[in-house]
Parts: structure tokens; C-alpha cells; sequence
């Protein structure tokens, strides 16, 4: 089941809502889906406007994705199905992942005659510009522009331990931010 953005922003402004009428001041919202941005941070500047309360978020692979190459990460196992998320994922829950089967980057055919940049994005003038794109489209069996072979559990490890050190952090502001 998938929610429509404004069903999302919704959720997240009557469950974020209900927390502030009972008396909860201090909220991190974590988002774990990069299709989950905008309604995410649409939710917060409502919930800010009616509340008067700030509410951070948490994206987390687009912070992982910031942290990739930083911290040693392959730049040709970045992308949807490849890394941040397949190392963390081989660090968290290596009973779940099957590397053998992991494999080379598919060839993603044009969208509007243009080559795609990375999901999402198709490169026009050497600008990459956003288009609305399924996975289907541009992800064969959900992996693009990524090869995951070169991930590894080592790699997760570092990524988790510097998104949960943030997240602390952020707790900590709160908490010494809010009465």
C-alpha cells in the first residue's frame, strides 16, 4: 500500500497533533523514504504554523547519501538499490541480504529522450533536471545507477553510527531548547 503525499503530510500533522495536545513538546520525525520528503517537511511547516513548534526531521538516506564518499564509500555503488542503504542494511540485518546476488548496474534507457542522471533526475545541458519517474521505469529489479557489489557491512556500520550520533544530538537541542 502506498499513501498519496497529502495523505502522508496529513498522518503526519494528525499524529504529530495528538502528540502536542498531550503535552509532548519535544518530536523528531525519522523518515526512511526519500518519496517521504516533501510531505514530511510540509507536515513540519504546518505543524510549526499551528503549534508554534519546531519540528525537525531526519532524512535518513539523503543524510547517509551526504556521508557516502565522506566516510570510504564506492562511488559506483551509489544510487536507489546500492548504497548508503544496502551497506547499512548488510550491517543492521545481514540475514536479510543476499550479496551474492548483488550485480553490475543495469543500463537505464532515456526518459524524454534524455539519459537519466540518477532516479529521479534526467541530465539536460549537463544540468540535471527532476522529472516524476516510477521505479519500474528507471530501476529494473529496483536498483539504479548503483552497482551494490562493493558495499559492504563495515561501511553500514560507520553510516549507522554517525546518523545515530546525530539524531542524539538533535534530541539533546531539543530537549535543552524546549521548556
Amino acid at each position: 500500500m502506498v499513501l498519496t503525499p497529502a495523505l502522508l503530510q496529513a498522518v503526519i500533522e494528525e499524529v504529530c497533533g495528538n502528540l502536542l495536545r498531550t503535552g509532548c513538546r519535544r518530536i523528531l520525525i525519522v523518515n526512511g523514504h526519500a518519496g517521504s520528503i516533501g510531505p514530511v517537511d510540509a507536515a513540519a511547516r504546518m505543524l510549526r504554523r499551528r503549534h508554534d513548534v519546531l519540528i525537525p526531521a531526519m532524512h535518513l538516506w539523503r543524510a547517509a547519501g551526504a556521508l557516502h564518499a565522506e566516510l570510504g564509500g564506492a562511488p559506483e555503488s551509489f544510487g536507489h538499490g546500492g548504497d548508503p542503504v544496502w551497506s547499512v542494511a548488510l550491517h543492521l540485518r545481514p540475514d536479510l541480504c543476499r550479496p551474492e546476488r548483488a550485480r553490475a548496474r543495469q543500463p537505464v534507457g532515456p526518459v524524454l529522450g534524455l539519459p537519466v542522471a540518477d532516479f529521479g533526475t534526467v541530465r539536460v545541458a549537463g544540468v540535471g533536471l527532476s522529472v516524476p519517474m516510477e521505479v519500474e521505469e528507471v530501476a529494473p529489479g529496483g536498483v539504479a545507477c548503483a552497482d551494490s557489489r562493493p558495499g559492504n557491512a563495515e561501511h553500514g556500520a560507520r553510516i549507522t553510527a554517525r546518523l545515530v550520533g546525530a539524531g542524539a544530538a538533535m534530541l539533546s537541542h531539543l530537549k535543552a531548547a524546549t521548556p
